[in-house]
């Protein structure tokens, strides 16, 4: 008798719908770890943000309004009233909300805004930080 080597169809087709069904698992695994990943992209600028103001507050006494941290170029360079993120995931935003008094400002919030592919984030589409170094929404901040 002889005996024939190599592999049948059947056990192609196998292998196959045994790779299939495992990437398809993997895969949206991978996709929502990549979009919490770059949620550090968020938390760097806002950081970032959020420290100049405060240097800038303790050296004036008043947080920059978006408009005069354009012209004073805190938090990177703002053009527009948004900061791209380091990665560009992320676009920034700094606004004095219901707090100025004249031309003191007493509050900030800085708010990032996913942007392109990372728009398909829904848990955490915005990530914000105010004067209080509050960060919101919390279950997005957690490491």
């Amino acid at each position: 008798m002889k005996r024939q080597s190599g592999i049948t169809l059947i056990e192609l087709l196998i292998v196959l719908a045994v790779i299939a069904i495992l990437s398809g698992l993997a895969y949206p695994s991978y996709i929502s770890y990549m979009l919490r990943s770059n949620r550090a992209d968020a938390y760097q600028v806002l950081l970032n943000c959020a420290a100049q103001q405060e240097r800038w507050f303790t050296a004036n006494n008043t947080y920059l309004t978006d408009a005069a941290a354009q012209s004073n170029g805190r938090c990177g360079n703002l053009s527009g009233g948004a900061l791209n993120s380091p990665e560009g995931h992320y676009q920034v935003v700094i606004t004095n909300p219901s707090c100025v008094s004249g031309t003191v400002a007493s509050c900030f919030t800085a708010t990032a805004t996913a942007v392109g592919s990372q728009a398909d984030d829904t848990d955490c589409p915005t990530l914000t930080i105010d004067e209080n170094g509050l960060q919101l929404p919390a279950d997005c901040w957690r490491k």
